[in-house]
């Protein structure tokens, strides 16, 4: 079944995931323990796909529905439920089965009535409701997701990949996911990236890494650009190939557009390659950009907007990593600069 409603004090199962989720935990626990009211709460959890949602909102699950809730349910996988037949009308059946306070059969036969049932037991009962992974506003309808038909002291938290979802909730707060790391090629994940990403995650900072292989020409993903409009930080691996994939440049543009638009922060390093030959296109880099641009169709005004933006990236402050024996070092240093950056906004906003 691709669905679950825990009703019990058993723990909910929670695979192996990625060192630092204990801490994204730990944030929310404080966050949930720091309310100054028993009004219901509404928390967002939100990110591109396979970053952890789920798994922390188990986490939390399993940390909190033993204080005092009278109900609690953990609906997994809305979107592809919702999908099956009848979906709609067994996600309610789940929820209403536990508010209901006597042993006797329900009936559910559409959608309405199940809200309309939903509507008249949710406001009497304390309850821990986990929603994951939502992708439709008529998902939050059926299932009553408002503020105004929870009783006091519920505590609703929300899984999805689109934020505008949670701004039509209004929810209290939104966890916005830390560092979109950006790379591409077999030597820099082989050498550095992994390196990395380990170091990161070791750090306590929640990390999203694209490493699928990308076929030649293939165009970026709608869902890739998405995922970079929902992180903080950006760390772009630039070295002496990277210009030289039409992937790679499109990625870029997507990133630096995010960085003009919504204020990503993106920090470049320059793996095995200077600053000014990126700033320039000189060298094996500003090779490798001209056998780009001989292989592909492009327009004279692309041609210019990718220059801007390798000039843009170029200039920006960032880390630059020799081939040395020091490796270790400077990603220790990056790590530290990523860990001031994120504490400067707090993870939540």
């Amino acid at each position: 079944m691709a669905s679950s409603s825990s009703t019990s004090s058993t723990n909910l199962f929670v695979a192996d995931h990625p060192v630092g989720v204990e801490s994204r935990v730990q944030e929310v626990i404080q966050l949930l323990k720091s309310r100054q009211s028993e009004d219901p709460v509404l928390l967002g959890i939100w990110g591109g796909g396979g970053i952890g949602k789920t798994t922390i909102a188990k986490a939390v699950y399993n940390e909190i529905h033993r204080h005092h809730f009278e109900a609690r349910s953990f609906l997994l996988n809305v979107g592809e439920v919702w999908k099956q037949d009848n979906g709609e009308v067994s996600l309610q059946k789940q929820l209403i089965s536990v508010i209901r306070s006597s042993s006797r059969r329900i009936t559910i036969n559409t959608v309405e009535s199940g809200k309309r049932i939903l509507q008249e037991r949710l406001p009497r009962w304390k309850i821990l409701l986990v929603v994951d992974d939502v992708n439709k506003k008529d998902q939050l309808g059926a299932l009553c997701i408002r503020r105004k038909w929870f009783g006091q002291g519920s505590i609703i938290i929300i899984t999805t990949r689109d934020h505008d979802l949670l701004r039509w909730l209004q929810v209290d707060h939104e966890r916005f996911y830390d560092v979109f790391l950006s790379f591409r090629g077999k030597d820099t994940r082989e050498r550095l990236t992994s390196h990395l990403y380990t170091s990161l995650q070791n750090a306590g900072i929640y990390v999203f890494r694209d490493d699928n292989e990308i076929q030649p020409g293939e165009k970026i993903s709608v869902y890739l650009l998405e995922a970079i409009r929902q992180y903080r930080i950006c760390i772009v691996v630039l070295y002496s190939n990277y210009a030289s994939s039409n992937w790679r440049m499109q990625e870029l543009e997507e990133i630096m557009k995010c960085r003009r638009r919504w204020g990503l922060v993106v920090i470049p390093v320059f793996y095995e390659v200077d600053p000014s030959e990126v700033e320039h296109q000189t060298g094996w880099f500003g090779d490798g950009f001209e056998r780009l641009i001989s292989r592909i169709s492009m327009r004279n005004d692309m041609r210019r907007n990718w220059k801007e933006m390798l000039l843009e990236i170029g200039g920006i402050a960032g880390f630059i990593f020799p081939n040395s024996r020091n490796g270790n070092e400077y990603i220790r240093i990056l790590v530290e600069h990523v860990k001031s950056r994120l504490s400067q906004s707090g993870p939540f906003y």
